[in-house]
């Protein structure tokens, strides 16, 4: 069952709107809609939800969590307990560090949570610790002095990055050699791709046998994570299936663009629709979408992450294109909201899947033809970026 989870950040949010909210009492009251502007509150006996604006259901807030504990406190005013919220499971320490915080930008503390995020996964969500958020808050020093396996987090971090790196969250520790894959890898792809030879700095061709030529099927052969990918330029709006988008290079299109890309769409809808090969636009599509794309995205990448990329040989622009945009027009052919609200579709001819990690380097693994590839993502434009929770990086 999907559960909803607060964030660090909407936690201390909910922490401190007390101050600027009503001076009401809701002892007596069971539902409490007028504390927030975002969330809706309920209290049935000894337990406690929560609702955005708008949704039909509550949520029940974790037995024992900061989320129950707040909402008890600041939304229905009930004196706090005098038995400390454990935040931590009872296995995890946190000892006082020989460091203080060193970050002076979000940037740096990012680094940081990235950092804890992807090489102690399962301590940073012990601690609840977000990729993302502040470089000075409690989660953040929390992890910075927590002690576990290798000694204190902070320590550790200091001596494995920002000392060899400038802060740069490379790998885990910063030694050649590091390599480290998905633990929903078909074995009958781990077992053919010999990971040590993959290069970091260069394309590593024919890494593998892939079951057929097409690129969204290798991907969806490739992990045991995905039971349906689709085709490059369909996956884009496939969330339920691969995760949601982490950034786009067709999102927050301008007013030029936007109408542009109709134009487009509606040329080729009106002369029959688009096929392999097709050119309807004389290379108009092309232009347009390499233009989006530009030299791609630089995001942080992890494990099993589905990026759409844009592969300037490809013969299916056109297609990729007009069949990627069909559910963002209504009423044979009228823009819908999407569009105009600067969202638009998939318009990439190519995806692949970041297979390794190495060094530090996230490798995408992609299939051009039948020949699969392993690039550094440097090497790549990419469009877009997906990923699905759950993922556990195994050092090969």
């Amino acid at each position: 069952m999907d559960r909803f989870i607060l964030g660090e950040e909407e936690k201390e949010r909910i922490l401190t709107l007390h101050e600027s909210a009503t001076k009401r009492h809701y002892l007596s009251e069971q539902v409490n809609t007028t504390h927030d502007k975002s969330y809706d509150y309920k209290k049935e006996g000894d337990k406690y939800f929560y609702r955005k604006k708008g949704e039909k259901t509550f949520k029940k807030a974790a037995t024992g969590g900061n989320a129950e504990k707040q909402i008890k406190i600041k939304v229905f005013k009930e004196k706090p307990s005098t038995t400390k919220v454990n935040t931590t499971t009872p296995k995890s320490t946190t000892t006082k560090s020989k460091h203080d915080l060193p970050f002076k930008s979000k940037e740096e503390g990012d680094k940081f949570r990235g950092w804890m995020n992807r090489y102690f996964p399962k301590t940073s969500k012990n601690l609840q610790l977000d990729p993302t958020g502040s470089f000075n808050n409690s989660y953040i020093r929390r992890a910075w002095n927590h002690s576990g396996k290798g000694g204190i987090k902070g320590d550790i971090y200091t001596k494995q990055v920002l000392s060899k790196g400038g802060g740069k969250s490379s790998s885990k520790p910063n030694n050649k050699g590091n390599i480290f894959v998905s633990d929903t890898i078909n074995p009958a792809f781990r077992s053919q791709i010999d990971f040590q030879n993959l290069k970091t700095g260069g394309s590593t061709k024919r890494i593998c046998t892939p079951n057929d030529k097409e690129c969204g099927q290798f991907v969806n052969d490739f992990s045991d994570k995905f039971r349906e990918v689709g085709n490059a330029w369909s996956a884009y709006r496939n969330d339920t299936k691969l995760g949601p988008t982490m950034s786009s290079k067709f999102k927050g299109l301008n007013k030029s663009q936007q109408d542009k890309a109709i134009k487009l769409w509606q040329q080729i809808h009106k002369a029959g629709g688009a096929k392999k090969n097709s050119n309807i636009t004389d290379g108009e599509v092309k232009s347009f979408i390499k233009g989006l794309v530009g030299s791609g995205l630089n995001p942080d990448l992890k494990i099993d992450d589905v990026v759409g990329l844009y592969y300037d040989d490809s013969e299916n622009h056109e297609k990729a294109f007009y069949h990627g945009g069909k559910e963002w027009f209504v009423d044979g052919g009228k823009p819908g909201k999407t569009i105009r609200r600067g969202n638009g579709w998939g318009m990439n001819t190519h995806i692949g899947i970041v297979g390794a990690i190495k060094d530090g380097v996230p490798l995408i693994f992609h299939n051009i033809g039948g020949n699969v590839i392993s690039d550094p993502a440097s090497n790549l434009n990419i469009a877009w970026v997906k990923r699905k929770g759950g993922t556990k990086p195994v050092k090969v």
